[in-house]
């Protein structure tokens, strides 16, 4: 019976996520949505029984999302920062790129201006490997999802590796690694 439990909880998670999506809310949306998440789900079961992992996240988990309400608009305010100079400095005349001054110039790509860093941060030691493959999986994604920062690899046995466009706060890497 446990299989059941897991299954409806996958549909009913795919279906949310589904609808979150839809920019309307049709009624051939809804019922291509509910037919597409029961197979979904029956794999999603069927491949998590394959591996035979049981993942168990922390609960605290949960609110790794909410780390990106600041960081979202604080990364894009530090990408916006380090672009806008390059673009409002230069203009394109004719197909090609001439600075504001009217002289050539190769633009901001051209200058070999590091864009950002890559950086190693070290997870806990000593978690169980499922728990340890969870923490991996659902931290590159919630870490991917702003616009100043990328997991490179996180390795099962490494720290995170992670390619930043500047430090400051807030930093959502420092609470999904430890």
């Amino acid at each position: 019976m446990r299989w059941v439990a897991e299954t409806a909880t996958w549909y009913a998670v795919l279906l949310l996520a589904w609808l979150a999506m839809l920019s309307s809310r049709a009624a051939e949306e809804l019922v291509a949505g509910a037919v597409c998440a029961l197979p979904t789900a029956v794999v999603a079961v069927a491949a998590r029984r394959a591996i035979r992992r049981a993942w168990r996240p922390r609960p605290a988990w949960a609110t790794w999302p909410l780390l990106l309400v600041p960081a979202v608009p604080a990364d894009t305010a530090r990408l916006l920062g380090r672009v806008l100079p390059g673009l409002l400095r230069t203009r394109a005349v004719g197909g090609r790129t001439r600075g504001a001054a009217g002289g050539r110039t190769r633009g901001t790509a051209g200058r070999n201006r590091s864009a950002g860093r890559t950086r190693g941060t070290a997870t806990p030691p000593g978690e169980p490997a499922a728990r340890r493959d969870l923490r991996r999986a659902w931290g590159t994604i919630v870490l991917s999802a702003t616009p100043g920062s990328v997991v490179l690899r996180w390795p099962a046995d490494g720290p995170a590796v992670l390619h930043v466009l500047g430090s400051g706060r807030p930093s959502p890497e420092r609470t999904v690694t430890r």
